[in-house]
Order: structure tokens, then sequence, then C-alpha cells
């Protein structure tokens, strides 16, 4: 019995962080898990073609549009998470406006 519900406890975690997983390709927020400095996380982002559209909340993170299946080997290289939270200067209509 208690084998079930520690299988059940873990599945309901995982299904909490299904809405913060990073798109196929868009924005994402790139948050370093070790203090690092935002130049060196965006050193090795801009390296695979990510963008970037605004540095982040947390220290040495940035909102980047990238692929993820071309930024996600590079994010766990180097300690990082990916995270699918909206950019703020995204639209619902799918129309980019950046912020000079």
């Amino acid at each position: 019995m208690r084998g079930v519900i520690t299988v059940q406890l873990c599945l309901l975690g995982a299904a909490t962080m299904i809405p913060f997983l990073p798109p196929a390709e868009g924005s994402m927020l790139i948050i370093p898990l070790a203090p690092t400095t935002g130049a060196h996380s965006f050193a090795w982002a801009s390296v695979t073609g990510a963008r970037l559209l605004k540095a982040g909340p947390l220290p040495g993170s940035y909102f980047v549009e990238a692929k993820r299946s071309e930024l996600l080997g590079p994010a766990l290289a180097h300690g990082a998470l990916l995270v699918g939270i909206e950019f703020a200067g995204c639209t619902t209509s799918g129309k980019k406006s950046y912020v000079e």
C-alpha cells in the first residue's frame, strides 16, 4: 500500500510540472542553478542560436527565444533549467513585441 501511495505522489508531482515545460520552439526562461553572471548564461545560450529577449527575474536568468532541442543539452551541461514561462513582451496573437 505504501508503494502505491508513493507512486501516486510522484505522478502528481510530475503532473504539476507540465505547465512549466519549455515549448518546442519559442520563448523560455533560462535559470542557472548555481550562482553565475548573466553574461556567462547568455554566452553559452547564444552559441545555440538563442535570441535574447530580456534579463530574467532571477540573477543570471534570461528570457530567450530558441528551439528546445538545440538548447536543452547545453543547458543541462551548464547546470541550468529551461522553464516554459511566457515572456511579457509576447502577445497572445503570436506576434512578438520587443521592448527596446
